[in-house]
């Protein structure tokens, strides 16, 4: 057979390839593979291999047997004289050459190719892991874990006790631990008590104990407001009423909510056990009787920003609230570029609103939320508001009569990041008095109107502006920028006394002379410890890790792009997601899994990427309008999404990551649904003032989704229903104040049930979810 078979090869001449540097090891790399040859020809290979039971002549490799194919008239490959696989085009030159010219060691096509040793690329990886293939994983729980928390035998078993404790919960958390350990509100197990105590006590002693405190203090200048003066800070819409539908779906009652009202959403179910508690039956009965306790707030215009304060373990809650200023056609029209632009100054506030749990006998549980304080600033409206989440004991210092919220921090529409330190008088809050006008009612909190002059901590870096804020420890923030730069701030301590003077500037803020790197407003300079470029345009959001793993930082850019730093080495340690046409808006850190979570472009799928396999995700939602909010809790798995239909998505993504015990499809539950709809005119006195019509939905079932439909995942070659053309993907486009702008999960452990969600409508709904 080798004698009757041909081989085309080229007759050109074959010469050494040009050398244009001189190799010093040349000579010794050359005898070493003149020993290799001659130890393969004398046959020692093969009886090694033979001994570890691989017979390069044995029938059964099928694998490293290849026939050698007759190659096309156009192209042939042939093996150069090095060894390497060239192609070579037919031309006069080609003459057949017979087999029996060609050695002995080449004539037998199981020989064609020469088996590696079996443990040669064991251990080459191109991403410093193993490659996630989705089926041997989830198939193989060890292996998946690893592949999703990383090969560190510490967070493969807090994984696997927050999978235990939390992965039976379907999508609302649950109060208290069951007999098994299952549910209940719980810190991460990545984030142990020593952790907790330490940052409580030794990561504020620069606060309490070294002059911080009265540093802040001394640079935060603020004066209390009158009546009348505090009026205009406010962010009010031009028709203050809002009309609910609430209560269950069959049986809603219409109710009447003022501006800066509060309303009990237990009312509307009261009168509906007294209208139907004579026609429903038992079990209907019974679900009318089982209602949390819960409050709706009416704000004014949009909800901008919403968050809980932390560090408070008593009865009373704090929430701090920011709204949109409503549009006003007389004024001024907006520069060409406005997210480039600082704005001017212009007045607004930061309204922090009280929630108590009573403890007398005999009165109810909760008590109506009360607006403690309005902090008023003239800094323009406010993209941005992060209380510190550190961990802090109550050390007032002798100081019985204030109560001490935390560092405040925000980013201002003039460009400037900002740091406000808070503290409330007990005596304030408990009297709250109204200025009455011709048209209609302004609630205003008496002496508890309070202007802020200057911060505690301002900065702006030159020529941009600063876009998003998070917090890395107690005294460092990072700050996302316009430009695209990242800048991180130490708060405490200030700058050299020597440095004032280079890095001060003039009181005019538009102006930024070539000297000044940083400046602020106040007289002690403020320079960044770092200030680098991570992204090419704007930035959208930013987040930090906090507190599985502090120093990494995940920022997102208006280009497309995503990427994950770290701050230990961050101009070399950094990882980017897969770029998008559009950019997630929402970026969140959910511990339990170490994993951020964001919406995807299309709008359909909330994604999870995890940091040890950042270039890849896990579909844990989906939802079939627009992402507008997303939030993540500490304490317990559950995340919460608010859409644009003024949807309330509930689920857990931890059953997504159940390997192959829970494979199929993934639940999720609408908590509730916000409508609202414009007032019509139908001769009423009180439709003038009518901000609109909102109804409020609940009682939705539990849904169980495949993640990875058909049209996700198309077969190859094969166009599905959602590919073809007359079914086109469409988005429907809702009411701009139907959407849920901003959601918030308490941080406090004995609170970690109640959240807060921010609507378009003007609204702000609070009520407990856990069960």
């Amino acid at each position: 057979m080798s004698s009757s078979t041909p081989i085309r090869r080229s007759g050109r001449q074959r010469i050494p390839s040009k050398k244009y540097s001189v190799d010093v090891l040349e000579s010794l790399r050359s005898d070493s593979e003149n020993d290799l040859e001659a130890f393969q020809d004398s046959g020692a290979g093969a009886a090694i291999n033979k001994e570890d039971g691989h017979d390069e002549s044995s029938a059964d490799d099928e694998i490293f047997s290849e026939p050698v194919a007759e190659e096309s008239d156009e192209m042939s490959a042939v093996e150069a004289s090095d060894g390497s696989p060239i192609a070579t085009p037919i031309d006069e030159d080609i003459e057949e050459v017979y087999a029996s010219d060609i050695p002995q060691s080449l004539d037998d096509p199981k020989l064609s190719r020469k088996r590696q040793p079996p443990n040669q690329h064991k251990e080459v990886r191109s991403r410093g892991m193993t490659e996630p293939y989705v089926k041997p994983s989830r198939a193989r729980d060890a292996l998946f874990i690893q592949h999703v928390m990383g090969s560190d035998v510490n967070d493969q078993a807090y994984f696997r006790k927050a999978r235990a404790k939390w992965a039976s919960i379907v999508s609302l958390p649950r109060r208290y631990t069951d007999g098994h350990g299952e549910g209940g509100m719980d810190y991460p197990f990545n984030y142990s008590a020593e952790q907790r105590n330490m940052e409580s006590t030794v990561g504020w002693g620069w606060y309490f104990d070294e002059g911080g405190r009265a540093t802040l203090q001394t640079k935060q200048i603020s004066e209390s407001l009158t009546l009348t003066a505090g009026t205009k800070y406010l962010c009010l819409p031009d028709k203050p009423i809002q009309k609910l539908l609430l209560g269950p779906y069959g049986n809603q009652q219409v109710f009447i909510l003022s501006l800066m009202q509060s309303i009990n959403i237990d009312e509307s179910w009261n009168i509906a056990r007294m209208n139907q508690s004579a026609q429903l039956r038992g079990h209907e009965q019974r679900m009318l009787g089982k209602r949390q306790a819960g409050w709706i707030l009416n704000v004014g215009t949009s909800v901008r920003c919403l968050e809980w304060a932390p560090n408070c373990h008593g009865k009373q809650q704090y929430l701090a609230v920011t709204t949109l200023p409503p549009n006003d056609s007389s004024k001024q029209p907006s520069p060409s570029a406005p997210a480039y632009t600082a704005s001017p100054p212009t007045p607004s506030c930061i309204q922090l609103w009280v929630f108590t749990r009573s403890a007398t006998l005999g009165e109810p549980l909760y008590r109506p939320p009360e607006l403690r304080t309005v902090i008023c600033t003239e800094w323009g409206p406010i993209k941005d508001l992060k209380w510190c989440p550190m961990p802090r004991n109550d050390r007032v210092g002798g100081s019985d009569t204030k109560k001490y919220l935390g560092l405040l921090a925000g980013v201002w529409n003039d460009g400037y990041v900002r740091i406000l330190d808070i503290y409330l008088d007990d005596e304030q809050g408990s009297n709250t008095t109204y200025s009455k006008q011709s048209t209609w009612t302004h609630l205003i909190a008496n002496r508890t109107t309070v202007k802020y002059k200057t911060a505690a901590f301002e900065a702006r870096p030159p020529e941009t502006l600063c876009t998003c804020v998070t917090w890395l420890s107690p005294t460092d923030i990072a700050v996302g920028c316009a430009n695209g730069y990242l800048a991180v701030w130490n708060i405490f301590p200030p700058s050299p006394v020597g440095d004032q003077d280079r890095f001060s500037r003039s009181a005019k803020r538009t102006e930024v002379k070539p000297d000044h790197f940083f400046y602020s407003k106040s007289a002690l300079p403020s320079r960044p410890w770092l200030y680098i470029p991570i992204h090419h345009s704007y930035v959208l959001t930013i987040t930090s890790a906090y507190p599985s793993f502090p120093h990494f930082v995940c920022s997102a850019s208006i280009s497309g792009h995503t990427r994950l730093t770290d701050m230990r080495s961050p101009t070399s340690d950094s990882v980017y997601m897969p770029h998008v046409r559009i950019a997630p808006s929402q970026l969140y850190y959910c511990p339990h899994l170490n994993c951020f979570l964001s919406n995807a472009e299309d709008k359909f799928f909330i994604r999870a990427w995890p940091l040890r396999r950042f270039w890849s995700f896990v579909a844990v939602a989906r939802i079939e309008t627009e992402i507008l909010s997303i939030s993540a809790t500490p304490l317990h798995p559950t995340v919460l999404c608010g859409c644009a239909d003024g949807s309330l998505l509930a689920f857990n993504p931890l059953r997504r990551y159940l390997g192959a015990k829970f494979q199929g499809a993934q639940p999720q539950q609408i908590v509730w649904k916000h409508e609202w709809a414009r007032s019509t005119q139908t001769g009423q006195e009180d439709q003038s003032q009518s901000h609109g019509n909102v109804r409020f939905t609940e009682g939705y079932k539990v849904d169980s989704l495949i993640l990875h439909p058909d049209w996700e995942r198309p077969n190859r070659g094969v166009r599905t229903a959602y590919q073809k053309e007359e079914v086109a993907p469409m988005s429907t486009i809702y009411e701009e104040r139907s959407g849920i702008r901003v959601i918030s999960w308490n941080p406090n452990l004995e609170w970690g049930g109640w959240v807060a969600t921010g609507l378009g409508s003007g609204l702000v709904r609070v009520e407990d979810l856990a069960i």
